[in-house]
């Protein structure tokens, strides 16, 4: 994890160079799920900038990092030379995928929904208290199942708040949004762990997940049993 102490200016003058010579003089959105680790490192580089937290429920996203799991060269290339050995799931994984919050050695051995279950609120404590530093106006919030119900209105509201043009191009592409996922691996559906093999995993583990989920702001069903 990066705190904003760990901001320096040869910092600020190497992204800035690398992303000017890839964009130019424009904005640009630079997605990456470990920067939910590292908000106060990049608001104090950039103290301009705005920054889009879309919050997804803990059953869909521990199905998707489970599966995540599974592909290391795509979500673990860059922990090869990790200084740890990792067995997880009695070594079916000895990769480390996603992102290494604070007190990940202490998981190295246990069960991958565990793992998943430790990541997911880990990384959503570390934005919920790094959200305390920004400005109002330079934080958007959303739940990524509106956008999933009404994609049109979920868009055109990040569109709104970030005051760019919701023309008609955006908006075609807004309405066409889950006709073709941009990862054919991962489904867009709403609830679809409770449909996948991980879901008696998932249940194991969503109770270690009802505080993170209610500070949140999702309601108490996200985190309770029930049948699908």
């Amino acid at each position: 994890m990066l705190e904003a102490a760990d901001a320096t200016d040869a910092d600020r003058d190497l992204i800035t160079r690398y992303f000017y010579a890839h964009t130019g003089r424009t904005r640009f959105v630079d997605k990456n799920n470990q920067h939910g680790l590292a908000v106060p490192y990049l608001h104090a580089l950039f103290p301009d900038a705005t920054f889009v937290y879309i919050k997804r429920n803990p059953g869909d996203t521990l199905n998707s990092m489970i599966e995540g799991w599974g592909m290391p060269e795509r979500f673990g290339s860059w922990a090869r030379d990790l200084p740890a050995k990792v067995a997880v799931d009695d070594g079916r994984y000895t990769r480390w995928c996603h992102y290494l919050p604070r007190g990940w050695r202490n998981y190295l051995k246990a069960p991958v929904e565990e793992v998943c279950a430790f990541q997911y609120e880990a990384i959503h404590r570390a934005i919920l208290d790094a959200k305390r530093q920004i400005p109002a106006d330079q934080w958007i919030e959303v739940f990524y199942e509106d956008i999933v119900r009404e994609p049109t209105e979920g868009i055109f509201e990040i569109f709104d708040r970030l005051e760019l043009p919701f023309d008609a191009r955006i908006e075609r592409h807004a309405k066409a949004l889950l006709d073709k996922p941009y990862d054919p691996l991962f489904e867009i559906r709403l609830e679809k762990w409770r449909q996948h093999a991980h879901r008696e995993r998932i249940e194991r583990v969503l109770p270690s997940l009802r505080s993170i989920a209610r500070d949140m702001g999702y309601p108490e069903t996200f985190t309770a049993d029930k049948a699908a």
